[in-house]
C-alpha cells in the first residue's frame, strides 16, 4: 500500500494545528462565556472532548511518521470511537439550556447530536470494511 503524498501530510498538519486550538478554545469556553446556552455540565462533558481531540492529534503525528493506509484505517476507527463516546456522553449529560430563547434549539440540539452518533458509527464501519478489503487484497 502506497504511503500519502504531500498534500496528505499538509492536512495531518492542519488537523494537528485546528485540534490544538480547539483544545484551547474547549479549555476556556465557559470561562469566556461566548455560548451562553451551556451548562456548567459541560464541564462534565469538556473532558472526553479535550480527550478526543488530543487522541485526533497524536494520531495525525502518527500519520505524519508511518502512513500506510491499513494504519490509517486503524488511527480513523479509534479517533471515530472516541467521536462516538463524546456524542453519546454530550446526549446522556446535554449540557444546554435554551429556555431564554424564543425557540427552543433542544430538539434541534438532540438531532444533530443524534446524527453525530450515526456519522461515527458508519465511519468505524467504514473503516472497518476498508481494512478488511485492505487486508484481504493484500493478502491475494
Amino acid at each position: 500500500m502506497a504511503s500519502s503524498n504531500g498534500s496528505d501530510r499538509s492536512s495531518y498538519v492542519a488537523a494537528i494545528i485546528v485540534n490544538a486550538a480547539l483544545i484551547y478554545l474547549m479549555s476556556n469556553l465557559l470561562e469566556w462565556g461566548l455560548l451562553p446556552f451551556l451548562t456548567n455540565g459541560f464541564v462534565d462533558v469538556r473532558g472526553w472532548i479535550i480527550i478526543s481531540l488530543i487522541v485526533a492529534i497524536a494520531f495525525n503525528v502518527l500519520f505524519l511518521a508511518f502512513d500506510q493506509a491499513w494504519f490509517r484505517s486503524i488511527g480513523r476507527i479509534v479517533m471515530s470511537g472516541f467521536s462516538l463516546a463524546v456524542s453519546i456522553i454530550m446526549y446522556q449529560k446535554f449540557p444546554f439550556d435554551f429556555t431564554p430563547y424564543d425557540f427552543d434549539w433542544s430538539l434541534i440540539a438532540r438531532v444533530l447530536i443524534v446524527l453525530a452518533i450515526g456519522g461515527s458509527a458508519i465511519a468505524i464501519l467504514a473503516e472497518l470494511v476498508k481494512l478488511a478489503r485492505g487486508e484481504r487484497l493484500a493478502g491475494r
